[in-house]
Formats: C-alpha cells, sequence, structure tokens
C-alpha cells in the first residue's frame, strides 16, 4: 500500500481535487439538447426488455447505443428519484464522477509507459481539464462515458498484453464490449488489437512458442466483447449480425441534414469537408496540448520508421502505437465513410485521450534535451491559462476556443457554432429571475427555442413557479436564444438588454419585449 501511495499519489491527489470541483459546482449546469431524449431510449429499452413496449422495431432511436443509460436508470431507481430535476442532476454528477475516475486510469498507464509520475499527473490534467471536455462531463451522457470507457480499454490494453493471462484479456473484451454499446464508433479499438494478436501469433508460430495461448487470450477478448455488446443493446438480441450490420449502416450515415456553421459558412452535416473534425479539434485544445500532440506525431511516426519492430513486438513501446492507431484510425473512418457529424467535434471525443498520450509521449522526448524547468514551467503556465478562462466563464467552458482563433468581438459567432447544445439555457433563464420577480418567458415548439423549454425544467420548484413559458409573442415578457447556426432574432440595438459573451462572442442574447 506505501508504494502504492508513493507511486500514484499524485494522481490520486489531482483526481481528488477534481471530484470536490464536481461536486461544488454539477448543479450548475444545464440540460443540453439530447439528454431527455437519452434518458427515453433507456426507458424504451427498459420497457422492452419487460414487456411493456410492444412497438420495439419501430422504435427510431433503438440505433442509439443505450450502455451507459443503465447506470443511470439503476441509480433512479435504486434511490426512487422521481423530480425532473433531480434526475438530471443525478445524472451529471453521475457522468463527471465516472469520468473523472475513468481519466485515473490515464495517469495510471502514462505512469506505466514512462515510470514517470510527473509526466502522468501532466497526462492527467490534461484530460480532465479540456475546457470543452470538462463541461461535457457533466451534460454530454454519451460522448464522454464513451471516451471514459476508451481510456479505460487502452489502461487495461496494457495491462493484458503485458502479462498475457486470460483474466486481463476478458476484462478488456468487457469493457471494449460496453463501451460500444455507449458509443458503436468505440469498436475502432477493436483492430489495433487484433492486429496485435496477430503479429503476436506469427511471431509464436515462428519460434514455437506456444501460439495456442495467443489464439485463446484473443478468443477470450472476442468472447468478452461480444457477449458484453450484445447484453447491453436489446436491438442486437432478435438477430445479433443483422443488428449490428443495421446499427452500423445507420450510424454511419445517420440521417441528421441539418446546417452547421464552419469557417464562417453554414454547410449541411451531409456535406462536411473532410477537415471539419481536425480543424475543431486544433481550434478548441488548449495550445500547448496541441504542440506537443504535433511534436509527439512526428516524433513518434519517425522513431516507428526507424524502428519498426520495436514498436510491433510485445513491448511497452506498442501502446505508444496503439495511440497513434487509435487516434488516426477513426479520423480516416468518417473521411472514408463521409459520416453524418455536428455539434464540433463531440463525437470523436474518444480520440482526445490516445492524443494526450501522444503528447506526453512528445514532452518526454523534448525533456531529454532541454531543461526541464523551462519545460515544466510552459505546462504551468498552460494550465493556470486554462484555468483561469476555466474560472472566469463559468459554466461555459464549452464554448472554448484557443487562441489560434481571433477573440475579437462576434467573430467567433461569424465563424463557428457556439453553445450548440444550449446548456447555457439555463443561465439565461437565472438572469432574468435576477431581474424581475415574476416574468413570462417567450417559448413555442421553434426548433430554436428548444433549449429554453429544456432548461425551465432543470430550474427549483420556486424558479419554475416566478416564471411562466408562453407561446404568444404578445404576451411574453423576454425573448431567449442560444447561438447556435441561426442569426440571433433581436440584434443589440432591438430590445437587448443582456448578451453573455465568452471570448469576445455572445453565446446567449435576452431580448425584453414588454
Amino acid at each position: 500500500m506505501k508504494k502504492l501511495l508513493t507511486t500514484y499519489w499524485p494522481g490520486i491527489f489531482i483526481t481528488l481535487i477534481a471530484i470536490a470541483i464536481g461536486i461544488d459546482v454539477y448543479q450548475d449546469y444545464g440540460l443540453s439538447w439530447d439528454e431527455e431524449s437519452q434518458r427515453t431510449i433507456g426507458i424504451i429499452f427498459d420497457e422492452y426488455i419487460h414487456g411493456k413496449f410492444l412497438n420495439f422495431d419501430s422504435f427510431d432511436l433503438k440505433d442509439h447505443g443505450p450502455g451507459f443509460e443503465w447506470v443511470y436508470l439503476f441509480i433512479e431507481k435504486s434511490f426512487n428519484i422521481t423530480d425532473f430535476r433531480d434526475i438530471f442532476l443525478m445524472r451529471h454528477l453521475v457522468t463527471y464522477l465516472v469520468f473523472v475516475l475513468c481519466m485515473f486510469s490515464g495517469y495510471v498507464l502514462v505512469y506505466a509507459l514512462f515510470k514517470n509520475k510527473w509526466l502522468a499527473s501532466f497526462a492527467l490534467i490534461a484530460l480532465i481539464f479540456h475546457p470543452r471536455i470538462f463541461a461535457h462531463s457533466f451534460f454530454n451522457p454519451k460522448d464522454v462515458p464513451a471516451m471514459s470507457m476508451f481510456i479505460l480499454s487502452m489502461a487495461v490494453a496494457r495491462w493484458a498484453f503485458a502479462k498475457g493471462k486470460l483474466i486481463p484479456f476478458l476484462l478488456l473484451g468487457i469493457l471494449c464490449g460496453y463501451g460500444t454499446a455507449i458509443r458503436l464508433t468505440n469498436i475502432v479499438i477493436m483492430i489495433p488489437f487484433a492486429l496485435f494478436l496477430l503479429i503476436d501469433l506469427t511471431k509464436a508460430i515462428k519460434q514455437r512458442q506456444k501460439p495456442w495461448k495467443v489464439v485463446i487470450n484473443g478468443s477470450v477478448l472476442a468472447t468478452g466483447f461480444m457477449i458484453m455488446l450484445i447484453a447491453c443493446w436489446p436491438a442486437l438480441w432478435d438477430n445479433p449480425i443483422k443488428g449490428f450490420i443495421d446499427v452500423f449502416e445507420s450510424n454511419a450515415q445517420y440521417g441528421w441534414a441539418g446546417d452547421v456553421l464552419f469557417s464562417g459558412t453554414p454547410i449541411k452535416a451531409t456535406k462536411l469537408p473532410w477537415n471539419y473534425i481536425p480543424t475543431w479539434m486544433f481550434l478548441t485544445t488548449p495550445e500547448l496540448w496541441l504542440l506537443l500532440a504535433i511534436i509527439g506525431i512526428i516524433l513518434l511516426i519517425a522513431h516507428i520508421i526507424e524502428q519498426p519492430e520495436k514498436f510491433i513486438v510485445n513491448g511497452v513501446s506498442r501502446n505508444f502505437l496503439l495511440a497513434l492507431l487509435c487516434f488516426f484510425l477513426p479520423l480516416f473512418m468518417v473521411i472514408i465513410l463521409n459520416s453524418v457529424l455536428y455539434d464540433g467535434w463531440r463525437h470523436m471525443y474518444f480520440i482526445y485521450p490516445p492524443l494526450i498520450v501522444i503528447a506526453t509521449y512528445g514532452l518526454n522526448e523534448i525533456l531529454k534535451k532541454r531543461p526541464k524547468w523551462m519545460l515544466y514551467s510552459l505546462c504551468a503556465l498552460q494550465v493556470i491559462l486554462v484555468g483561469v478562462f476555466m474560472v472566469k466563464n463559468h459554466p461555459h467552458q464549452q464554448v472554448y476556443f484557443n487562441s489560434f482563433l481571433s477573440h475579437e468581438k462576434d467573430n467567433l459567432m461569424k465563424r463557428y457554432e457556439l453553445d450548440y447544445w444550449g446548456a447555457s439555457a439555463k443561465s439565461a433563464l437565472e438572469w432574468v429571475l435576477d431581474h424581475e420577480q415574476e416574468a413570462k418567458v417567450y417559448a413555442d415548439d421553434d426548433f430554436h427555442l428548444f433549449p429554453v423549454k429544456n432548461n425551465y425544467n432543470i430550474l427549483t420548484k420556486d424558479q419554475r413557479a416566478r416564471l411562466t413559458l408562453t407561446d404568444d409573442l404578445d404576451k411574453a415578457d423576454y425573448y431567449i436564444e442560444v447561438f447556435r447556426t441561426w442569426e440571433y432574432r433581436y440584434h443589440p440595438e432591438i430590445h437587448n438588454v443582456y448578451d453573455e459573451c465568452v471570448l469576445g462572442s455572445p453565446i446567449f442574447r435576452i431580448a425584453k419585449l414588454r
């Protein structure tokens, strides 16, 4: 135990601080666009299991992975949580706690690779305190849990391939299957695993070193994966093969044809340029972490070319090849498949942990040739700058853009979507309550105004009693809009009473009508 604490104390300390921060602030975040529909998926699947939902074949969201919904539903039922606000606050806290604990596995992984607790601490801080992902770790019930399972799977993969025993491979298969049941994209991690096992099998046959052991480990991995995936996803129960093909085809070409704002131009989500995800990642990741990742990619590719066998055979260096494959394979796949993507790069958050492993590789290589104090000072400066932004703009860290994009007045609003999931509508409603004893807020079935209706329900009972939502514009006192792709209905010179600005652009606007 003493040795364990000596090795992991920085990671434990950072994790405990992150948990304390989360417990303090989790009630501050609003309800994101998809949260209620995501909960509906879990409820429908649960009713289907108990024979209460008979039209399952016509359920249009059965292709969405329900993996993490089972966790939410279990807690909701176990503690008999019935109030709408309490249900979603619970979900926010659970999502965050699972996220932080899984990111700790990133510390364990990086320490195992470098035997350096300060490099592991850098990785853990970069994983938890990416501003956008930090905010999403409360109100994103699918992309963040999928990302959490992905880094946990990478950590267990290192252990499994290092030990070569059945239990680690079984656990790895279960984790990968569960992650895929949350987000189908998580299945990509099985491609390098299959490749590594094939390499190990070929080597074992050539050297006559128990090839049957590799076959058994691979079989256990595949079995654990399939059992967990099918068990967590009722859409696969009747016909697993056909069901999986249907789910894959639906997710690869998801039928959302809305517009996204990209580089100042509205573009159909079905016709995105190949650089959509790389651009979003480049502009919304803290500068130093991004530069270290680029350096890490260049150096890692160069080292693989110089000594391919070192990275291909089963050893520590193979984990860097795994990170490289887990980062680039999904990017290539979405480009080749021309997948429908929107809302920035949230669908691809799971490739962020591999990128941080690569960034740590780059940092480690630079530390061999440059003064450590200088590099650690730069890392500390980046953490401070990120921390200042997160505190100053709480609870709207999801609108973070780095300094590679101008923060001049309204520039971000003209070029990219800001709070596309509408979580800041809660803050807008709270602003109205701070300035009115009672008020009527305009909200009808307009798609643009959905965040207002959505976040009204997560207010406290006393707050809801003081606000009235009305679909009659002539009777409304306030009109609230959250910026996504479309222009604001009311411009600053007309009725506008408040803009919530982040980095020079308004993420929501409040107009007073009466």
